[in-house]
């Protein structure tokens, strides 16, 4: 497969977002759009924020073939395809951090509906860390990469939980998010915890589960096993 097209084809989908922007009102945001956006913190009403999700669960599935795309790319061409991907997603994140925190707007705060800066910012966050979260939990390969870039770890750290205090994305996403903030262990990882696309380590977590769930059932019939021995013992004196 040549993936140069695929790149380019990538990097317009990463950088997408609801509206086109306006760079130099992105670098100066005038009082009369912060008052806005003050005011708005009041009155926002829920169906922006359900309009905004149905939205983004529609660019997920775009998300989720261009995945397939990179998954499918042979494996001596897909390391280095994968290294761009991860740091163009690396400088969106950045870049839109920066937006977001320059204007002020918490992830907390209602959906900005009344601002195409903020609208653009955080819709690159949200969906350039999903879009990383698949390839991550896919890519095994990539818990070594982050651990190793500081820079990306921050970043990636800040942007998923920027993603889930915004209550912004469905289900589905929030799932694959915690998988990887497990699989990266920016949250701790459960006692079940298995990466259903890591089969290597699935198939290895799962024979470990058999085997400890086995050794704890011969540890309770060994204490069946002693306690009637000494039940016996007591009856024959």
């Amino acid at each position: 497969m040549t993936f140069i097209p695929l790149l380019v084809a990538l990097a317009c989908l990463l950088c997408r977002a609801d509206a086109k922007i306006d760079h130099n009102r992105d670098r100066q945001v005038d009082k009369t759009e912060k008052g806005q956006i003050l005011t708005q913190k009041h009155e926002e009403p829920d169906h922006y924020q359900k309009s905004y999700t149905e939205v983004f669960k529609s660019k997920r599935r775009d998300q989720i073939g261009a995945i397939e795309s990179i998954v499918n790319i042979e494996e001596s061409k897909r390391r280095h395809y994968v290294d761009e991907v991860v740091k163009n997603v690396k400088q969106i994140l950045e870049q839109n951090r920066e937006t977001l925190e320059r204007i002020g707007h918490r992830s907390t705060d209602p959906f900005p509906h009344n601002s195409e800066t903020l609208k653009n910012a955080l819709s690159k966050v949200l969906e350039n860390i999903a879009f990383f979260a698949d390839l991550s939990v896919r890519l095994p390969f990539l818990e070594k990469v982050v651990h190793k870039n500081r820079k990306l770890r921050t970043v990636v750290v800040w942007a998923y939980n920027y993603a889930k205090e915004s209550g912004l994305c469905d289900s589905a996403t929030y799932k694959v998010l915690d998988l990887m903030a497990q699989q990266q262990e920016i949250i701790p990882r459960s006692e079940k915890f298995v990466n259903p696309y890591d089969k290597e380590q699935a198939k290895n977590r799962l024979n470990e589960l058999a085997r400890k769930e086995q050794q704890k059932r011969n540890e309770e019939k060994q204490k069946k096993m002693a306690k009637k021995n000494k039940s016996m013992s007591k009856t024959e004196l």
